[in-house]
């Protein structure tokens, strides 16, 4: 198992080429307890945040994730409307036992043009 502290902040970048946009497909995913080291008073717990930017930009919140209320979500795609999506896992308890949020995903980067004549 995975021990972290309190505090404990990861974040990943996806960055397509100029053109693509990203998909992000959770295959799995399970949302349970675990042994945090320090007791977590937040609203929300550890925390999984999608962003449809390059950066933690919070007006480009894609989907948000709470160990504390948000249901676990499969076989499910998250599509950025640029080339790239910034992942954000914060825990502020730490764990003795791994993250309370454990999931499982792949990502790929599709051509972004469109076909055909635009419909105004």
């Amino acid at each position: 198992m995975l021990r972290y502290a309190p505090g404990t902040n990861c974040s990943y970048l996806l960055r397509g080429e100029p053109g693509q946009i990203v998909r992000l497909h959770f295959e799995k995913m399970k949302i349970s307890k675990k042994t945090p080291i320090k007791d977590d008073v937040s609203d929300c717990g550890e925390r999984l945040i999608l962003y449809d930017s390059d950066w933690a930009d919070p007006e480009r919140i894609v989907k948000a994730f709470c160990s504390h209320f948000s249901e676990a979500k499969e076989n499910l795609d998250f599509v950025t409307s640029g080339r790239s999506l910034y992942i954000s896992f914060v825990s502020p308890s730490g764990s003795y036992s791994g993250s309370s949020i454990y999931y499982w995903a792949i990502y790929d980067f599709h051509d972004a043009s469109l076909d055909g004549e635009r419909i105004r």
